[in-house]
C-alpha cells in the first residue's frame, strides 16, 4: 500500500524534538520545512500564516526559556489558531518535553509518583492552552508530551 506524500512544516526545528519531528518525518518521505527562531516568531499569527502556506500540516515542538510557561504556551495556541487556518493548514500535532519540567517540588515531572512511564506523559504545561483560547474549528489538534 502507497502512502500519500504530506508537506509539513516543522516549528521548533531547532530543538531536541523538532530536530527529531523532522527527521522522522523526512524518513517517512514526507517533505519538511524546518522553521526557527530566526523564521519568525511562533507567537505570532501573521509570521506563523506566511510560514505554513502551501503546507499540509505543522508540527509545533516550540519552547522559550526567557518566557514563563503560563504565558508562553497560551500565547503560541492563539498564535496557531490564527495563523494556521489562514493558511489552510487542517492538521496540528504539538509535541513537548513536559515530563521533564520540575515540579513545585523541584523533581522533574517524570519523577513523580504515579507518572506512566511509558506512552507519554499524561499531563502537560500546554494543555489548557487550546481550551483558553479556543480550538480552530478548521484546524485538528493532536498533543503528545
Amino acid at each position: 500500500m502507497e502512502t500519500k506524500s504530506s508537506r509539513i512544516i516543522v516549528f521548533g526545528a531547532g530543538g531536541r524534538v523538532g530536530r527529531a519531528a523532522v527527521a522522522e518525518a523526512r524518513r517517512r518521505g514526507h517533505e519538511v520545512t524546518a522553521a526557527g527562531r530566526a523564521d519568525g516568531k511562533v507567537t505570532d499569527p501573521a509570521a506563523v500564516a506566511r510560514l505554513a502556506t502551501g503546507h499540509d500540516a505543522a508540527i509545533v515542538a516550540v519552547y522559550d526559556p526567557e518566557v514563563p510557561a503560563h504565558e508562553f504556551f497560551p500565547a503560541v495556541a492563539r498564535a496557531l489558531a490564527e495563523g494556521l487556518p489562514a493558511a489552510k493548514v487542517k492538521r496540528l500535532v504539538s509535541v513537548g518535553l513536559a515530563s521533564v519540567l520540575p515540579t513545585a517540588s523541584g523533581d522533574l515531572l517524570m519523577d513523580t509518583p504515579g507518572i506512566r512511564r511509558s506512552g507519554g506523559s499524561p499531563v502537560s504545561a500546554t494543555a489548557p492552552a487550546p481550551r483558553r483560547c479556543g480550538r480552530p474549528r478548521r484546524t485538528r489538534w493532536t498533543g503528545w508530551y
